[in-house]
């Protein structure tokens, strides 16, 4: 018996459960991106996983307003994480991907329809790693960085800046971009120029120490 390996992967990918799991980790990805800039994975993931998804939503019957009720929730979700309103936000979110599951695939048949323990599973998976990001990405500011830092201000790379990542300045995280060239995560750096919300800034070279 000849094993057709193109066949088999075929199969796998108009799964509905398995075209279900590729978007969610695509919107799962692409929320970390959004949340923790400057790194590549997560955009790298987001990217990857809704490409194989999309094959599955091709082929199968897909209900589109329900696709997009589930792509509504990746800006709930982020706000959530950025300026945390106390679950709210992450709740109408959760709503709304939970909705959007059920009605995914109109079929009769419910090989064509994702498992609603998988659905189950998702969400309050979504809810786990929602509140995982609220507790290490910190509060973003109200207040735009001009008003809170100056040009030459020293702080640290939280993220590698390529040129874009995540500085720490003055004890808050702003979005930082280096001006000149990519700068290690763990840098210190100083603040050359705020414009709008993008603090730009430069590496900070160490002092050479003195020979005795």
């Amino acid at each position: 018996m000849n094993f057709d390996l193109p066949h088999v992967l075929w199969r796998v990918l108009v799964n509905p459960n398995v075209t279900y799991t590729l978007l969610i980790f695509g919107v799962w990805s692409i929320i970390a991106a959004i949340v923790t800039p400057g790194w590549g994975v997560p955009e790298g993931l987001a990217v990857t996983c809704l490409a194989l998804a999309s094959v599955g939503l091709l082929h199968l019957p897909t209900n589109v307003a329900a696709l997009l009720l589930i792509l509504a929730a990746i800006p709930l979700y982020t706000v959530e994480i950025k300026v945390k309103s106390h679950g709210v936000l992450a709740l109408m979110a959760t709503f709304l991907l939970t909705l959007g599951s059920l009605f995914l695939f109109h079929s009769p048949d419910e090989a064509e329809r994702v498992s609603r323990g998988l659905i189950l599973i998702v969400t309050l998976g979504t809810l786990v790693v929602v509140f995982f990001f609220i507790l290490i990405i910190p509060r973003a500011p109200s207040d735009p960085p001009s008003r809170r830092i100056r040009v030459g201000d020293v702080g640290v790379a939280r993220t590698a800046l390529n040129p874009r990542g995540v500085v720490y300045i003055r004890n808050e995280e702003w979005t930082g971009e280096s001006r000149v060239g990519p700068i290690a995560e763990g840098t210190s750096v100083e603040v050359v120029e705020i414009r709008g919300l993008i603090v730009y800034v430069k590496p900070i070279k160490a002092l050479p120490q003195e020979t005795q």
